[in-house]
């Protein structure tokens, strides 16, 4: 018989002891925790998923499973253990150190880094949006990009400083993750999109 979730009604679950079940969907799916089993789970385990409802149990496949595994520990086999300490320590840096007593350095943790970015380039623009050549408002050879002030807000979306550049291709090609515009040296332009 199906189970109503969060991500729709289950079409398979699998049980992890009495308590824990993750139930899969059409769609998506997660584990859900017994209310009996919850109170044993620490808060900050709970709470740290701003797209799981951890205080109702329920925890998504993507990243909140991991705090299903990191509180019960004993429910789950060393492969599950291992992916779940990865998952949170680039995903939940502060459950992470708060959880193993550690302090995370620059390059141990994706989120932490992009945090760490974020801070440090909080007056800069940062690129949200990007069109090639193809686009009629970008001359060939640039990336035309529209950017904002500190790159997105924290409910993600768009700050309310934005700007558009136009920035060599070559340039704009070997950066990796956040591109930094330099009003300086890139071409402020009119609206591309």
């Amino acid at each position: 018989m199906a189970t109503s979730t969060p991500w729709g009604s289950s079409q398979y679950s699998k049980q992890y002891g009495k308590g824990i079940v993750y139930y899969g969907t059409a769609g998506h799916g997660g584990f859900h925790v017994s209310a009996t089993l919850l109170v044993h789970m620490p808060d900050y385990l709970k709470t740290a998923d701003g797209y799981a409802d951890g205080t109702k149990g329920w925890f998504e496949e993507d990243c909140a499973w991991s705090l299903v595994v990191t509180a019960f520990p004993g429910r789950f086999d060393d492969k599950m253990r291992e992916e779940a300490k990865e998952t949170l320590r680039h995903t939940y840096p502060e459950v992470y150190e708060r959880h193993y007593g550690v302090t995370l350095q620059p390059g141990e943790s994706h989120k932490r880094d992009e945090q760490l970015f974020l801070q440090a380039h909080a007056n800069d623009y940062l690129v949200l949006a990007a069109w090639g050549d193809w686009h009629e408002k970008v001359p060939e050879g640039f990336v035309g990009v529209f950017a904002g002030r500190g790159g997105r807000t924290a409910s993600g979306g768009y700050p309310a400083d934005t700007k558009y550049f136009l920035v060599p291709d070559a340039e704009y090609q070997m950066q990796s993750g956040h591109f930094v515009v330099n009003p300086a040296v890139h071409q402020e332009v009119g609206e591309i999109g």
